[in-house]
């Protein structure tokens, strides 16, 4: 679900509300020493607009179709790495008074960041810090930057990382910031036998857009699982729980050695959503 608050002169006064059912492929590749990755998303579903004052609510259909294409390569053997990504959306409610309701938006996101890998006590240690800056244009104009540091570990049986962000928006009048730690344990070396892992976070994450009075409040998840040799791979078992919609996932994920993977979950939610995934490139 989509949450946000209408503004502008012609704009319907109250809240509205989307849900959506989006089919999204995508597809990565190496290129020039970085990846190249592109996705296209079309979807369909409904948008209900509340009126505020009056205490009603109408129901629209509502399509969207979005695009991106980014680029990610490191520019030097000490950790540097740039990123650019060019993105686009049309949310279009074509019922919605005598011409319909179309908006449309791009967006131009470019960053780097420095995340060097220092060896220490059987494993790595990763300090990272990284700045990016987005552009919008169309029906929402606006500008974005992004402020971020954070230090990892990664051993063995154990990698952990914590994380600091911070954005603002719009010469500074919508600013936010957050953080989020990641820890991940197994029993044995190569995500064998037993796992745990966690990724608390609160605040905003990279990319998020910030709106006036919005609380991106808990997310991230917590699981348990059982990695399994298997020819070719590793085959994990899971269950997890997530903090931000307090429902519960099983699944059964399969990291392949050569690289690649595929998963299959079913997530505990008022769709009862189940999902195929395929990596064919890489974790």
């Amino acid at each position: 679900d989509y949450a946000g608050r209408l503004t502008g002169a012609d704009a319907y006064a109250g809240n509205y509300v989307l849900e959506l059912d989006v089919a999204q492929p995508y597809a990565a590749l190496p290129l020039e020493g970085g990846h190249l990755a592109g996705a296209v998303a079309v979807g369909k579903g409904e948008a209900e607009l509340k009126d505020a004052a009056a205490d009603e609510s109408q129901v629209y259909d509502a399509d969207y179709l979005g695009w991106a294409l980014g680029y990610r390569a490191p520019v030097s053997d000490g950790g540097m790495e740039i990123e650019g990504a060019l993105s686009g959306g049309s949310l279009d409610i074509p019922d919605l008074g005598p011409a319909g309701s179309k908006a449309d938006n791009m967006s131009l996101r470019t960053g780097v960041r420095y995340a060097p890998d220092i060896a220490m006590g059987g494993g790595s240690l990763r300090p990272s810090a990284g700045l990016a800056l987005a552009v919008d244009w169309g029906d929402d104009p606006g500008h974005k930057y992004e402020l971020s540091a954070g230090l990892g570990y990664e051993g063995l049986r154990l990698a952990a990382a914590a994380e600091y962000i911070y954005i603002g928006m719009d010469e500074g009048d919508l600013t936010a910031s957050g953080g989020s730690i990641d820890v991940r344990f197994s029993t044995a070396p190569g995500n064998l036998g037993l796992g745990l892992a966690a990724t608390p976070a609160h605040g905003p994450a990279s990319g998020d857009d910030l709106l006036p009075d919005a609380d991106a409040g808990m997310r991230g998840s917590a699981e348990i699982g059982y990695g399994l040799a298997v020819d070719g791979g590793v085959l994990t078992p899971y269950g997890g729980w997530s903090f931000a919609t307090e429902a519960g996932e099983v699944g059964l994920r399969l990291r392949r050695g050569g690289g690649g993977s595929w998963l299959l979950r079913w997530r505990e939610d008022e769709r009862d959503m189940i999902a195929i995934e395929f990596n064919l490139l890489g974790d």
